[in-house]
C-alpha cells in the first residue's frame, strides 16, 4: 500500500462532526456541574491559573479520548497516523516557531489605537497572578495546549475537513471553531474574534505544508512564548 492510499484511508476514518458532537455535549455536561457547584473556595480555585489550566487540559484531554474511541485504535502506529504525528526536523521546526513568535509580538504589540485591551489584560492578569500563579500558567500554554489543541483542531479536525470538502472551506471551520475554544478572550469582540480566527488558519496553513502535527505546534509554541513575553510585562506592570 502506498503512503498516499494509507493516508486517505485514514482520514476517511475521521468522524469530525461526531467528535465535535460527543465534544461539545460532554464540555456542556462539565460545564453544568462545574456551576451547579457553588463552593467558595472552589470558584477561588477555578479562577486562578493553577484552576484555570487544570480544566482547560481536563477539556482538551476529553477531546483527545473522544478521538481514541472512535478511531478505536489499538496500535500506537495507527495513533500516530491519525494524529498525524512525524519526526520533528529542525529546518522547518525552527522557521515556524520564530513566524508564530514574529505573528504575536505584532498582535500583542499592535498600537492601542486598533483596539482597546483593557477588559482582556484584566482578565488575564486576574488569571495569572492568582493560585497557582504564572508557572501554571505558562506550563499551560506553552507546553500543554499547543500540543493538544493541535493534534485536536489541525491533525483531527482539519485534515478531515480538508479531505471531505475544500481547503478553503477547512479553514473557515477550524477558524470559527477556533474562536469558539478561546470565547473567554474574544468576549464578544469582532477584533480578536477576526485575531483567533486568523490564528487557526494560519495553523492550518502550517500544518498543511507538511501534514505534520510537528510544525504546527513549533508555530503554537511561538506565537505563545510571545504572547508569555507581553503578559509577564503586563503582570509586572501591575506588581509596580
Amino acid at each position: 500500500m502506498s503512503d498516499i492510499q494509507n493516508t486517505e484511508e485514514i482520514r476517511n476514518t475521521k468522524h469530525p462532526w461526531t467528535l465535535l458532537g460527543l465534544w461539545f455535549a460532554a464540555m456542556a455536561g462539565l460545564a453544568f456541574v462545574l456551576a451547579s457547584w457553588n463552593n467558595p473556595s472552589f470558584n477561588y480555585w477555578r479562577k486562578g491559573s493553577l484552576g484555570a489550566s487544570t480544566l482547560e487540559t481536563l477539556g482538551l484531554l476529553i477531546g483527545i479520548t473522544v478521538i481514541v474511541v472512535l478511531e478505536r485504535s489499538q496500535s500506537v502506529s495507527k495513533l500516530r497516523e491519525i494524529f498525524c504525528l512525524q519526526r520533528f526536523r529542525t529546518e522547518y521546526g525552527i522557521r515556524w516557531l520564530f513566524l508564530g513568535v514574529a505573528v504575536g509580538l505584532l498582535l500583542c504589540l499592535k498600537p492601542s489605537a486598533w483596539q482597546s485591551q483593557s477588559s482582556v489584560q484584566q482578565a488575564i492578569i486576574h488569571r495569572a497572578i492568582g493560585e497557582g500563579g504564572l508557572g501554571y500558567f505558562f506550563l499551560f500554554s506553552l507546553v500543554i495546549s499547543p500540543f493538544l489543541e493541535e493534534a485536536i483542531l489541525r491533525a483531527y479536525l482539519y485534515d478531515a475537513f480538508q479531505s471531505r470538502y475544500s481547503r478553503p472551506s477547512a479553514y473557515a471551520l477550524v477558524g470559527m471553531l477556533n474562536i469558539i475554544f478561546h470565547y473567554g478572550e474574544v468576549r464578544g469582540s469582532f477584533f480578536y474574534a477576526y485575531w483567533y480566527a486568523g490564528l487557526g488558519i494560519l495553523f492550518c496553513y502550517v500544518f498543511s505544508t507538511r501534514r505534520n502535527l510537528m510544525d504546527s505546534i513549533a508555530c503554537h509554541v511561538g506565537y505563545n512564548v510571545a504572547r508569555a513575553i507581553i503578559i509577564t510585562k503586563w503582570v509586572l506592570s501591575v506588581s509596580h
